[in-house]
């Protein structure tokens, strides 16, 4: 599940209690994985995964983005609803910097996180939801999951 402030994502929920949570976040992606992400708005969808985060500069790297992808610096990064764990649409930062990747075949984006990490007062926790298909159930006894668009049907 998702966890974010009222600014953006931060992170998801790694371990759950009765009364408690624990939450991996955005800066420790050596622990949480990546983040599918897409910039938000754009005619051609330009897709990558945000997979670590500098602690010098603050900001989240937004890497295997294809070479002739158009991005720039200002643009929305939010969550691309791929990958099973985040819903789509969820506000990651902007574009700070763009500049070419490692092997020539990919662009890497530096982003500021829209959320403040310093300052995490209150959060909440976004659950992705998906429906299973009692049919499929029926017939195969495993769970099927639909989606349209990052909504499960």
């Amino acid at each position: 599940m998702a966890v974010i402030t009222t600014k953006g994502l931060i992170g998801r929920v790694t371990d759950v209690t009765p009364f408690t949570a624990r939450v991996a976040l955005l800066t420790d992606l050596s622990r949480s994985g990546h983040v599918s992400a897409v910039v938000q708005g754009e005619e051609s969808r330009v897709f990558g995964v945000i997979d670590a985060y500098d602690f010098d500069t603050g900001y989240l790297l937004f890497q295997k983005i294809p070479a002739e992808a158009p991005i720039r610096e200002g643009q929305v990064v939010v969550t691309s609803g791929l990958g099973g764990v985040f819903p789509r649409g969820l506000v990651i930062g902007t574009v700070v910097a763009v500049e070419p990747g490692d092997n020539g075949l990919t662009q890497r984006a530096y982003v500021k996180p829209a959320a403040d990490f310093a300052y995490l007062d209150e959060v909440f926790v976004v659950e992705r939801k998906d429906a299973v298909s009692p049919e499929a159930n029926a017939a195969t006894g495993h769970k099927e999951v639909r989606r349209e668009g990052g909504r499960a049907l």
